[in-house]
């Protein structure tokens, strides 16, 4: 039993005044009697016992009076069956800074055990939900009136390798508040600091907040530079480490490639301190690995993957009739033992399985050879401009771009403009006489082919003041060579679009080793919220993805102050709906009806 106004018990100062009213009232009363001699028979404590003798006015006037006194109290049952419309949200933090350890415990496992507390300690027959935030939140149970089913799922959650915004969560939450009738109770259990989140969001929420430890020493750069073409030991290794923790930390790196330790290096960092380390001399090519061996409250942050490409030869057949492209690429060639190029006949068509990549000018083979394919110029519809043509708008990320400004690119001089190919994408485009024009269009991965549109030769890339015209050359041959080799390596919580045909289906195989399968015609989507190695299967292709934990506000573990308050569960606290449906209306009508009966018995006494 619960009461909505305890303040009103403060009103029973009255009781005492009624009958200190009664006392004063009796002790003034005059009574004339004939002699005095039979009191002196009557004991004492007879006589104080019968100067106190309410009658049935005090009664009726006292039952009244409590009666109201309870009525503002509203006496209320939180357990109470009959009030079906109790809610309690559930909101579970599931970002990667929950897996930080405290003690022998995590954050994630404190967050279970006190909403589990919470859930026991809701009323009986009530509805409840609970809300995952994670990089997108999800209802992970509806509203049920079920709480089995709700341990069920709390116990089955797990933390993320992703940052999490609470906001979204809050704001289903928050939903859930505006659209029940004010008894909903909402409880958010998370290691972000209450007062980072805006008041709106979580206004009339109970905040349980998670962790005290700053412990953690993590990896928050791990790059690794290898230049078009070039092999694995021109490749070079950088890694950044950052103490997160307020204390000073020793520790040890360490590097792998394809599963075999090279480098190690031992540091200590101050807190609050980062510091850098460069690697060389790489033993091989694949999958390179960075490991931190100190033991701190987070894990995940102390893994790293990148990968060195392998080197091999890129073996170009060449159709073209003129030779100023011919002499151009094969200059190119001499300076790298990266390229082999042999200048094809474009009326008699090779073997192209001899090949890795073929440069065409123009409309050089018909049909187009079944590999990747660099045509310069040809494939569009309009007339080679010799108008200065500046380069304004591209796509920067796209990897044929890598290492490039493209505002470093000077003027131009000659391009055949017109309507792109219609199998791919526009990646760098001109403006010519008002109009926009591509200068270079990219298909997809599954089906790697480039047309550019000016003529290198004409351009002469082989000047030194050419470079950057040069590098994206090269840079379109290593790309279209890459082929099936190519290893992306990209941070968790991005989504990776799969490139296969949607009417086929795909199949992930997992960090943990699941395997997944992604339908045909369904979402061709996926989310990368777990860190390390992805291998995808589609349409006959196979390739690799590399996701890496990167978020320095995850890795700041150290939010929450030793000295917050951590509540406890609680009898849902008193709201306007239980005010109306507690007992105060009923209490009123009995005070009423005292009232009513002590001025009946009064008036028949008069």
């Amino acid at each position: 039993m619960g009461v909505a106004n305890p303040f009103a018990f403060l009103l029973s100062i009255f009781v005492v005044g009624l009958i200190v009213l009664y006392l004063w009232e009796r002790n003034q009363r005059r009574l004339d009697i004939p002699s005095m001699l039979l009191w002196h028979s009557v004991p004492e404590s007879v006589v104080r016992r019968s100067r106190f003798q309410p009658d049935r006015l005090f009664w009726f006037q006292l039952a009244a009076l409590v009666a109201l006194i309870l009525g503002l109290a509203n006496p209320y049952s939180p357990f109470a069956s009959d009030q079906p419309n109790q809610r309690t949200v559930l909101v579970v933090d599931l970002s990667a800074s929950m897996q930080s350890l405290e003690g022998d415990t995590t954050r994630l496992e404190l967050a279970r055990s006190a909403a589990t507390r919470v859930i026991k300690a809701a009323p009986a027959g009530g509805e409840m939900m609970l809300i995952h935030a994670a990089r997108q939140p999800r209802v992970a149970v509806g509203y049920t009136r079920d709480p089995i089913s709700v341990l069920q799922a709390l116990a089955e959650t797990s933390a993320t390798d992703t940052a999490t915004k609470l906001e979204p969560a809050l704001a289903i939450a928050q939903r859930a508040i505006d659209q029940a009738d004010g008894n909903t109770r909402v409880h958010v259990f998370t290691d972000v600091p209450e007062e980072s989140i805006d008041r709106r969001w979580r206004h009339g929420m109970t905040w349980w907040p998670v962790g005290t430890s700053d412990t953690n020493l993590a990896i928050t750069g791990f790059d690794v530079t290898q230049g078009v073409l070039q092999d694995h030991q021109s490749a070079t290794v950088r890694v950044t480490l950052h103490n997160f923790s307020s204390q000073q930390h020793h520790g040890s790196l360490s590097l792998s490639i394809a599963g075999r330790s090279f480098a190690q290096r031992l540091f200590t960092l101050g807190a609050h301190q980062s510091s850098s380390f460069g690697f060389t001399d790489l033993p091989g090519a694949g999958l390179v690995e960075a490991r931190l061996t100190e033991n701190d409250a987070l894990a995940l942050d102390n893994r790293a993957l990148s990968w060195v490409r392998p080197w091999s030869p890129v073996r170009i057949a060449l159709l073209t009739h003129d030779p100023r492209l011919a002499q151009t690429l094969a200059t190119i060639a001499e300076a790298t033992a990266a390229i082999e190029i042999d200048a094809v006949d474009p009326a008699v068509p090779p073997k192209w399985s001899d090949f890795d990549v073929a440069v065409l000018q123009g409309e050089s083979a018909d049909p187009l050879p079944d590999l990747p394919t660099l045509q310069f110029g040809g494939g569009g519809t309009g007339e080679a401009s010799t108008e200065r043509l500046e380069v304004f708008d591209w796509q920067e990320r796209h990897p044929v771009l890598r290492g490039i400004a493209p505002r470093q690119f000077r003027a131009f001089h000659r391009a055949e403009l017109g309507e792109p190919p219609s199998w791919g994408e526009a990646v760098l485009q001109t403006r010519n006489q008002g109009t926009e024009s591509p200068l270079l269009v990219v298909g997809t991965p599954d089906r790697r082919r480039a047309w550019l549109a000016i003529d290198p030769a004409s351009e002469n890339i082989l000047r030194t003041d050419r470079e950057p015209a040069l590098l994206l050359v090269l840079n379109l041959l290593d790309w279209l060579a890459s082929g099936d080799r190519e290893v992306s390596v990209v941070k968790t919580g991005d989504s990776v679009r799969l490139d296969g045909d949607a009417d086929s289906p795909a199949q992930i195989i997992a960090p943990d080793g699941n395997l997944l399968e992604v339908a045909a015609g369904s979402d061709r989507g996926l989310p990368l919220e777990r860190a390390g190695v992805y291998r995808i299967r589609e349409g006959g292709r196979e390739r690799t993805i590399l996701a890496n934990f990167r978020d320095a506000a995850e890795s700041d573990i150290g939010r929450v102050s030793t000295n917050s308050p951590k509540p406890e569960p609680q009898p849902q606290a008193t709201t306007e709906a239980s005010k109306r449906s507690g007992l105060g209306l009923w209490l009123y009508l009995l005070a009423a009806a005292a009232l009513a009966a002590e001025w009946l018995v009064a008036a028949r006494m008069t």
